[in-house]
């Protein structure tokens, strides 16, 4: 869905970015069509498949320590037992498949995906555990970042850009082929993305109008598979979305996974049954334990003869998301005891909600629906450092040339910050002249002198007292206008 002042010709920056090589925008989609080069040449990792394994991964979060003396007489300082966000999960996604992490908050889904896409997560951390990549441990390897793709929750795009432009930048960033084959690459994920109808249009932010909600998510996902990677990990990316636009979304990453063969590995808080039903496997993590990890489809009828049984009007990841919680267990206590939320009695909700989830966890690893985690793809074969598909850095100064350009774009498509910072600047130089006038001035250095040709000094200075303020002066004004100048560049 497209805004009519969103769609208003970019004039004359809008072959600025595009000029840079191949002229304007409008032509380069037109010179090069991905139908010149063939989906194989396109997507050349098409043969390269992915498949992610974790074994006995735990993470935990170490206390923090007091120092003071007053703390450590009184014994306040004593280790306190870590706290596990992880415990000892186990696992394996194969290619083709979409699999989603599901948890209430705080359950430890964003930080196991983080650790399994080798993010670097909070230092206070301990990691235990082994992440395999067909077969190849993770932590050996020097090209992981080249196979895999990290989508964040929050979407990070410069307002003033369109959508392709966003994508052409991302391409001429990162990949190292000819330009034919990064316009080909990025008139690709146009057209699987569905960004086609929108790609003249500006992103939008809180000073200029731009695509929508869904757009604009689906252009980071761009973003970040414009290097064709076969691994996508993606945290929450349906959040601030509409029913119906987070379905669009997640069936554009649905059809990544099922047509092309890629590994999606996604958290996602509450998606509606349409979206439930695009997904290929199911974790459900609670207290950072796995009290599911199967298929999908079998998650009800599961459950089901465990006693928790979804009601057949309600969405399945609302109930287990209500199974889950521990707000649902002290709603039932305090319904069953007629008091309210100051009456609880913490400790034993505490205990009874971690009876329910060693009760979920017991009955999972008796099951039959255990993920198997040394099950191996068939078509698998090992991944090699010298592989012809890892991306090789482009070299600096082109990189600086791009980011030059992209900032001259900003400030020309977006003026109105231009004004602010330069009545800023005019201001503070107003400032700074009113109060430092003639520091170090010709009649200040050179005091006047007595009929003894002996200088004299205000205030009964000496000579070293006099001069020393006068250089403190001088560096307080440099140093203000120093400030002003780095505060205005943030």
């Amino acid at each position: 869905m497209l805004n009519e002042d969103a769609d208003t010709p970019l004039r004359d920056t809008q072959g600025v970015f595009e000029s840079m090589d191949d002229g304007p925008m409008m032509d380069v989609g037109a010179k090069y069509d991905t139908a010149g080069l063939g989906l194989e040449e396109i997507r050349k990792s098409t043969k390269q498949l992915m498949q992610l394994t974790w074994l006995d991964i735990e993470i935990t979060a170490q206390p923090s320590q007091k120092k003071c003396g007053c703390c450590a007489s009184s014994g306040a300082n004593m280790l306190t037992k870590p706290k596990v966000i992880i415990d000892h999960v186990s696992g394996t996604v194969q290619p083709g498949q979409f699999l989603a992490i599901i948890g209430a908050s705080g359950a430890g889904k964003t930080t196991l995906l983080n650790f399994l896409s080798g993010r670097e997560i909070s230092q206070n951390l301990d990691r235990t555990g082994k992440i395999l990549v067909n077969g190849s441990d993770k932590d050996t390897m020097k090209n992981f970042s080249s196979y895999s793709a990290y989508v964040q929750q929050d979407d990070i795009l410069f307002q003033t850009m369109t959508v392709r432009e966003c994508l052409t930048f991302a391409a001429r960033l990162k990949l190292q082929a000819r330009e034919e084959e990064k316009i080909a690459r990025v008139n690709h994920m146009l057209k699987t993305l569905k960004l086609v109808k929108c790609q003249n249009t500006r992103i939008g932010g809180p000073l200029v109008k731009g695509v929508s909600g869904g757009e604009r998510k689906r252009t980071s996902i761009g973003v970040e598979l414009i290097t064709d990677p076969n691994l996508v990990f993606l945290d929450e990316p349906t959040t601030g979305l509409d029913s119906f636009t987070a379905t669009s979304v997640m069936e554009s990453l649905s059809d990544l996974a099922s047509k092309e063969n890629r590994t999606v590995i996604s958290t996602i808080h509450q998606p509606n049954t349409d979206i439930f039903d695009m997904f290929d496997r199911l974790v459900l993590l609670a207290r950072g334990k796995i009290i599911y990890f199967n298929r999908a489809d079998l998650a009800v009828d599961y459950f089901s003869n465990l006693g928790y049984t979804c009601p057949d009007t309600s969405n399945p990841c609302d109930y287990f998301m209500s199974m889950m919680s521990k707000e649902s267990i002290e709603l039932d206590y305090a319904d069953e005891n007629a008091i309210g939320e100051a009456g609880l009695d913490n400790q034993k909700i505490d205990e009874e909600y971690e009876k329910l989830i060693i009760f979920f966890v017991e009955n999972y690893f008796k099951s039959e629906l255990v993920c198997p985690a040394e099950q191996v793809h068939p078509d698998i074969v090992p991944l090699r450092d010298d592989d012809d598909s890892i991306q090789v850095q482009t070299p600096w100064f082109y990189q600086y040339k791009l980011l030059a350009t992209r900032n001259f774009l900003n400030v020309v498509r977006l003026p109105q910050t231009s004004y602010v910072k330069l009545t800023t600047t005019c201001v503070t130089a107003t400032f700074v002249a009113f109060f430092f006038w003639q520091v170090g001035a010709a009649h200040y250095v050179n005091p006047p002198v007595n009929s003894a040709g002996e200088a004299i000094y205000p205030n009964g200075e000496n000579a070293s007292q006099y001069y020393t303020g006068i250089f403190q002066n001088i560096q307080g004004s440099l140093f203000f206008m120093t400030m002003n100048v780095t505060m205005n560049a943030i």
